[in-house]
């Protein structure tokens, strides 16, 4: 019976300590799921420090801050949040919080000052007050960042060290009770396996959020001479995440230029200096550009122990610095005067050309004189027009630039881009005169040839009717020859005739204003037909066309145009009946007339000079004429705006081209 009471008793205390011990159990589990759930608030607070620390970073170096201010605010707002909802019973973990918070309470003024600085009346941040705000808000987001991690790793050593505890109360368990043992590990793996794998989400959100800032982290132990890389500094350097890493690995990935810049760096940063460098490194070839920070950790006796760190691409960052300062450049390096202005016409910039351009003005004249008279009447164009573009000339003694005023709406300026143009200047008005010169020439010429023209006319007239009348009277007077030589005479007087009326003909096609009016083609060579009946009948012609079009044309100069083409087929027709065709296609803006005969045409190499004033081909005893003709059509299509050609070969016929705008 006692014995049986001592099993019983046994039994009842084994399981009264069982059920203490799992008790106990519970509570520490229950508190390391605490702590975990914790620990994962540390670490987002820390990826938000992160992003923030990255925002920053780009808005001391952008000039356009409306996008950065408002990510720096969503984020800041969400760090805020995220310390508020924290808290401790332990009062060192307590005291550190609220050191934490007032960190983060004293960001949101240096904020702001920043982005006052940012949208000051110049438009640009000064470069010491930036510098001394980033420095700040730096060390305010590092400290937070140093504080978190604190309270993480206390975080973290309780969880260890409540793991510990578990794995002691199973064994404890496995050795009072298999039912107790059974129930415990059943709760404390199952914990630990929640454990786990919350750890390694939060490990790989923290991989991703580095991903996503281009941002990787670093540690490094000095005594095993390692470097313990996240996944994205791998990526950045282009190094597999299996490899092993040292102080040399990571030296030889670094482009040979920087390394004696770095190396020197490094040797200051173990001095006590701080750690803050960009330099370059090659990636596959490829170079990219790295911003890395370090904290380092020494010993008492200042002996480096190791050290934390970050590395973020800024690869695009560098290029955009790069193409900035080669954009602006561009003014500074322009060989012409370049000045900006605000309305009230004080200077924000001028380039070396603008001084060099004033300078022989004397020591006494100033950038003003690049600036237009009318200043006031440009302004007010653009409040009330919204022009942002004018023209100006501007004289500085012996010079003249032609000045561009262009209006930047965003920076509410006027920019001035001049350039001399006193060699140009003076050539157009050279050319100018050149020009009235050449008019007045011409006008006299056409004067001059049109009065002589009609003075020529009675002299010839004379001789030619005397010489006839002679001839008529004294026929039975004159011998043979006689009569041979006042028939030169007579033929002569009549071809100078000719001669004067055709030059006459020339000249009034350049002399007689041009004016156009929509007419039929058709109609026009209706008409043109008409007047050459007679000739038609003579010579047996065949003239057929296609459909022709209407078009914008002074319809006398048109038919006089179609006139000389049509009978110079018709004189030119060789042994066979006349045959000529005409024809219209449209290509692009214009009308191309052709038309073509079947007569004896020419050697290609002559189709230049035909439609030169007296030039000929045949003699006049073969072919008469006195050579103007095609020279009076080449006039009238080109007073018409066209051009007109030719295409022949001997004996094949000619057809002539001209056209005439649709």
């Amino acid at each position: 019976m006692r014995a049986q009471s001592k099993i019983w008793i046994s039994i009842a205390a084994s399981l009264a300590v069982s059920a203490v011990i799992a008790y106990f159990a519970f509570s520490i589990v229950r508190g390391m799921s605490h702590d975990f759930a914790r620990y994962q608030e540390y670490s987002a607070i820390i990826n938000e420090a992160f992003a923030l620390d990255s925002l920053i970073d780009e808005a001391l170096m952008e000039e356009s801050k409306a996008r950065i201010k408002q990510q720096i605010g969503q984020v800041h707002g969400t760090l805020s949040k995220a310390l508020e909802s924290i808290s401790s019973s332990d009062y060192r973990e307590e005291s550190l919080i609220r050191q934490i918070r007032r960190n983060n309470l004293e960001l949101g003024p240096l904020i702001e000052q920043l982005f006052d600085q940012n949208e000051g009346a110049s438009g640009a941040i000064d470069t010491e007050r930036r510098d001394i705000l980033g420095s700040q808000l730096r060390v305010k987001v590092r400290l937070i960042t140093d504080d978190v991690n604190r309270l993480m790793e206390a975080s973290g050593a309780r969880i260890l060290f409540a793991q510990a505890k578990t794995s002691l109360i199973v064994l404890i368990l496995i050795g009072m009770a298999i039912l107790s043992n059974a129930m415990i590990y059943f709760f404390s793996s199952r914990s630990m396996v929640r454990a786990q794998e919350e750890l390694r989400k939060s490990r790989e959100d923290l991989n991703r959020a580095q991903a996503v800032a281009h941002i990787g982290s670093w540690r490094m132990n000095v005594q095993k001479n390692e470097l313990t890389w996240s996944d994205e500094n791998h990526r950045i350097f282009g190094i597999s995440p299996g490899k092993s890493m040292t102080y040399e690995t990571f030296l030889g990935t670094v482009h040979p230029e920087d390394r004696e810049y770095l190396n020197g760096e490094w040797m200051a940063a173990l001095k006590g200096k701080p750690y803050d460098v960009e330099h370059r490194i090659v990636v596959a070839g490829a170079v990219k550009w790295v911003r890395e920070r370090a904290e380092l950790e020494f010993d008492s006796e200042g002996q480096l122990l190791g050290g934390f760190g970050t590395t973020q691409e800024i690869t695009e960052r560098k290029q955009a610095e790069e193409q900035i300062k080669r954009l602006a450049s561009f003014p500074q390096m322009n060989p012409s005067p370049v000045l900006e202005i605000d309305f009230s016409g004080g200077i924000n910039f001028y380039n070396q050309a603008a001084l060099e351009a004033v300078a022989e003005l004397g020591p006494e004249a100033g950038l003003g004189a690049l600036i237009p008279q009318d200043l006031g009447e440009i302004i007010a164009a653009i409040r009330e027009t919204q022009e942002k573009v004018f023209y100006r000339e501007v004289r500085l003694k012996d010079k003249v630039f032609g000045q561009n005023v262009y209006f930047v709406e965003s920076f509410q300026v006027l920019r001035l881009y001049s350039m001399d143009i006193t060699k140009r200047q003076q050539a157009e008005e050279k050319l100018q005169r050149t020009l009235e010169d050449l008019e007045r020439s011409n006008k006299e010429l056409q004067e001059f040839a049109y009065i002589a023209s009609h003075d020529l006319q009675e002299p010839l007239r004379k001789i030619a009717n005397f010489s006839e009348m002679i001839v008529t009277q004294y026929q039975d007077r004159l011998d043979e020859q006689a009569e041979r030589y006042f028939g030169y005479v007579i033929d002569g007087a009549k071809r100078m005739q000719a001669l004067i009326n055709d030059l006459l003909s020339y000249s009034r096609v350049g002399r007689a204003e041009l004016t156009l009016v929509p007419a039929s083609l058709e109609e026009i060579l209706k008409g043109t037909l008409s007047n050459l009946q007679a000739l038609i009948q003579e010579s047996g012609a065949e003239i057929s066309h296609d459909p022709l079009p209407a078009c914008k044309v002074n319809p006398h100069q048109l038919g006089q145009l179609l006139q000389n083409l049509i009978i110079n087929g018709i004189k030119f027709h060789g042994h066979r009946a006349p045959r000529i065709h005409l024809s219209a296609r449209q290509e692009g803006q214009e009308w191309v007339i052709a038309v073509r005969d079947h007569g004896i045409g020419f050697d290609p190499q002559y189709v230049e000079g035909i439609f030169k004033v007296f030039k000929r081909l045949h003699s006049k005893e073969q072919y008469p004429g006195t050579g103007i003709g095609l020279a009076i059509c080449k006039k009238i299509v080109e007073r018409h705006g066209g051009r007109i050609w030719a295409e022949s070969e001997p004996g094949r016929g000619a057809t002539f081209y001209f056209t005439i705008p649709a």
